[in-house]
């Protein structure tokens, strides 16, 4: 009898050290997965953030890259705008010196009541262009580069009609030494409007 209670308390103890052993290596188990948990979701953080700095440097670069867009769009249209003005007043230019259309802006009339030879008539018409006069007539006809001049030689009055800055027009016709008073006598008058008509 004493031998089968010294048997069932063996078994007791037995099955409480296999009990007691197995808490033990569940216990360890439990923290392993529990910070495998922890590992694994700090990890998913990091890499969530990673990926947002990544997305956010890819929205910089497109932003830097349409700012660009903007800027050089800017520039062409204005460099555009520049261009066009710069031909519409090359054009101008060109349609002036041509006389194929009449034009009006302000001037200098200068009469001269006696004939002139020709060679006068053609160094004052220089005189006159290199004062950057836009436009000139003598006595209602229009004068451009290739005008002769020889058909307004020996005629008894002028008239010379003259379209550019009056001031330096004015000033460059009256001063003392100046092609006027060398080769000629006359009057020049200011005006706020001249009106040229195209060649005939």
């Amino acid at each position: 009898m004493k031998k089968i209670r010294d048997s069932q308390f063996m078994v007791l103890m037995i099955a409480t050290f296999i009990l007691a052993l197995f808490g033990i290596i569940l216990y360890r188990y439990s923290k392993k997965v529990g910070q495998s948990n922890i590992s694994q979701e700090a990890e998913s953080r990091a890499i969530r953030v990673s990926s947002l700095f990544e997305e956010n440097e890819k929205l910089n670069e497109q932003l830097k890259s349409l700012t660009k867009q903007e800027s050089e769009l800017e520039s062409a249209l204005t460099n555009n705008t520049e261009a066009n003005n710069f031909l519409t007043k090359e054009q101008n230019k060109y349609t002036i010196m041509s006389g194929v259309s009449g034009i009006k802006g302000p001037g200098v009339e200068l009469s001269i009541s006696h004939h002139l030879e020709i060679t006068q008539l053609v160094d004052l018409i220089n005189a006159i262009r290199n004062s950057g006069a836009e436009g000139v007539s003598v006595n209602g006809s229009r004068v451009i580069y290739k005008t002769p001049l020889n058909l307004f030689a020996e005629q008894e009055k002028y008239t010379i009609e003259i379209i550019g800055d009056k001031d330096v027009l004015y000033d460059a016709l009256t001063r003392p030494g100046g092609i006027l008073e060398q080769i000629t006598n006359g009057v020049v008058e200011r005006k706020d409007e001249i009106i040229l008509p195209k060649i005939a």
